[in-house]
């Protein structure tokens, strides 16, 4: 009986740490997060604009070969 009452509790403070996910009490770590998340969507916004920047000096290269022949 007792062992089923742990069960019982233990599965009772699992939900309760998975309803509290994604939250946090101090407004100042939740900004803190939020800039370390929009950081690293920057960098990788930044990374993949050097392909772009990379494919548009091959297609201006490739217009100026077409023009001139």
């Amino acid at each position: 009986m007792t062992v089923m009452i742990g069960f019982f509790l233990m599965g009772c403070q699992k939900k309760k740490n998975e309803d509290s996910l994604g939250t946090l009490n101090s407004p100042e770590k939740a900004f803190q997060e939020t800039q370390k998340a929009l950081a690293l969507i920057s960098l990788q916004l930044n990374h993949g604009m050097k392909s772009v920047r990379y494919l548009q000096e091959d297609e201006m290269t490739t217009a100026q070969i077409f023009i001139k022949y």
